[in-house]
């Protein structure tokens, strides 16, 4: 699940898609908590296939309910930049990157040349890599393996390929056949 703040109203939702920086994955499951979706002056929960889809929506594991996750994207943000800031020094870096790609400015990458569980668009589908092949995104589940394309728009920020790439592993949905030891 996702948070970027109170993107609703009367149990609507506005057509803000950000209200922070502070952009985060949480647990659908938190010590017992239960709330109504869409409570009134609280964040609007946002939900995602997997982590995976929410790094590549830009957001990073929560520091309350996930932090064994968060632990280790901070250790591998520091093998990756060779710092490990605190939150509020990510979130800006992932902010700044963040706005561009929403614009619809993504670069054009060699799928090859991403780490696993990096996401990239191709003739309007999003995929994850994984290996030498990719997996095409849907809101029930990844596809069946096909071969990477030669081009490809990058989906995943910048700084959260670093990530990947200095070994963060992300939780994936079963339906993309890979079971990653934590």
């Amino acid at each position: 699940m996702g948070n970027r703040g109170i993107l609703h109203r009367d149990g609507k939702l506005v057509s803000e898609r950000w209200k922070a920086r502070l952009w985060i994955s949480c647990e659908l499951e938190y010590k017992g908590v239960r709330r109504p979706l869409m409570s009134p002056g609280t964040y609007t929960e946002l939900f995602f296939l997997d982590e995976v889809t929410a790094l590549a929506a830009g957001h990073r594991p929560c520091a309350l309910c996930r932090r064994e996750d968060y632990n280790r994207f901070r250790d591998a943000w520091q093998e990756a930049f060779g710092e490990k800031p605190p939150a509020f020094d990510i979130d800006r870096l992932l902010h700044a990157e963040r706005v561009p790609m929403i614009h619809g400015e993504r670069p054009k990458i060699v799928p090859l040349e991403l780490p696993d569980f990096a996401m990239f668009e191709a003739d309007g589908e999003a995929f994850v890599k994984l290996g030498r092949h990719a997996r095409k995104w849907s809101h029930s589940g990844y596809g069946p393996e096909v071969h990477l394309p030669h081009r490809a728009h990058q989906l995943t920020a910048p700084s959260l390929v670093r990530v990947l790439r200095a070994g963060y592993v992300p939780r994936i949905h079963a339906s993309a056949g890979v079971h990653p030891a934590k």
